[in-house]
């Protein structure tokens, strides 16, 4: 009831103080009420929010009444999306921008400070809804996403929260980051943040979804919270483009090694990221080399994606490949002889890059064939596996082989 009661008491301010006495300036159109009544109205509610917080802490009040006060301010910012919108002729200003944020980010941390962690997934999950919703009236509204991605992965750090809940919740939110990334990609949408921030492609939506992921949840990821978000953010790789693209396959390179030299990361998370690398690096390489892009273009300079994918990022991923083997990361099967069985079968790339690229698939291969067969390892077992490791690793050769020839 009180959150009713603020929520018409200021629209009834308003009108009463514009319509009525002329105190205040009002919009000279059709919807005259101004917009920063979203804001005001927001304000209100979270002082409703606060006192009943204290209320609730003070006489112990039971699960009805906390779920009431964490989802006063939700109802507010998805009820009030059409009528905010139509206040500010669809623009995402300060006063809305401000109002959904505090809106949300309050239910977040009332979720926290009244012990409700399943609430907490439920308001983070909505908060990244809420800018998909957004992006219905403009893509460039999706740029919301950006700070509710590093609020939701500051307060996810929260030791109150159960690990395994934090887990499963964290793959949702990736993935609708993902889609938000695509949709941003595919529209090359700029990021734009209350006419303060014009930032376009290639530094655009996409590129800082993914920084807002590497440095929101970089907390709760080396706490072991959020093992979405290293698979996530190498498989966003493949949505950045030119410059962005080089940037985040260095960082993403970084973040790798530091990953992997965590004594507490898990096997299984240190695998799916550089299974990820592959995947962005493979489909990222085609797309490049079918739309003809150039990552560096400076005066004479030029860097097109067909040199970087094959003579700088492959041999990269390769080079982390064995540098895991040898830390005992990966296995024979898994590492640097999938990539290499990834890199020969990418004809696109094949086609179009020199032949230093062919000749570091077979050397490597070869290498990798050699080091196996080095190994002390001499039952009947040992050497049965040896023979379908040995088809397995030389098969890149054959397929490399039968595309050279097939060029001449």
């Amino acid at each position: 009831m009180g959150s009713l009661s603020v929520i018409w008491l200021s629209r009834f301010l308003v009108f009463f103080m514009g319509i009525e006495n002329e105190w205040i300036e009002i919009q000279d159109s059709e919807i005259w009420i101004p917009v920063w009544l979203s804001l005001l109205q927001t304000i209100s509610i979270i002082i409703v929010m606060e006192i009943s917080i204290k209320m609730i802490n003070r006489h112990s009040l039971g699960t009805l009444p906390r779920t009431i006060v964490i989802l006063a301010p939700i109802s507010l910012a998805f009820s009030a999306i059409s009528i905010w919108m139509d206040y500010s002729n669809g623009i995402l200003d300060i006063f809305l921008t401000s109002s959904f944020i505090l809106l949300m980010t309050s239910s977040i941390l009332a979720s926290l400070r009244l012990n409700r962690s399943a609430l907490y997934l439920l308001s983070s999950g909505l908060a990244v809804v809420l800018p998909l919703l957004l992006g219905i009236y403009n893509f460039e509204h999706l740029s919301l996403l950006v700070p509710f991605v590093i609020i939701i992965g500051i307060t996810a750090t929260d030791k109150g929260l159960s690990q395994q809940m934090i887990e499963r919740g964290s793959g949702v939110v990736v993935s609708a980051i993902l889609f938000a990334q695509i949709i941003a990609a595919g529209n090359q949408t700029s990021y734009v943040f209350v006419g303060l921030i014009d930032s376009p492609d290639p530094f655009g939506l996409t590129f800082w979804l993914w920084v807002s992921l590497l440095i929101g949840w970089f907390a709760p990821t080396a706490m072991l919270r959020t093992p979405a978000m290293p698979i996530g953010l190498a498989l966003s790789l493949t949505l950045l483009s030119a410059e962005a693209s080089l940037i985040g396959w260095f960082i993403g390179f970084l973040a790798f090694i530091y990953l992997e030299t965590r004594e507490q990361a898990r096997d299984w998370v240190v695998k799916a990221t550089y299974f990820a690398m592959i995947i962005a690096w493979l489909i990222s390489s085609v797309i490049g080399v079918e739309n003809e892009i150039d990552l560096i273009n400076i005066g004479d300079f030029t860097l097109d994606s067909t040199t970087a994918s094959s003579l700088i990022l492959f041999p990269l991923i390769l080079a982390l490949g064995y540098w895991g083997q040898s830390r005992g990361r990966f296995g024979n099967i898994f590492g640097p002889s999938l990539v290499i069985l990834a890199a020969s079968l990418n004809i696109v790339l094949l086609s179009e890059s020199s032949i230093f690229f062919s000749l570091i698939i077979v050397v490597s291969s070869i290498t990798t064939f050699y080091k196996y067969i080095s190994s002390e390892q001499r039952s009947f077992d040992a050497l049965l596996d040896r023979n379908v490791y040995a088809s397995y690793v030389l098969l890149p050769i054959i397929f490399v082989s039968l595309q050279v020839i097939g060029t001449f």
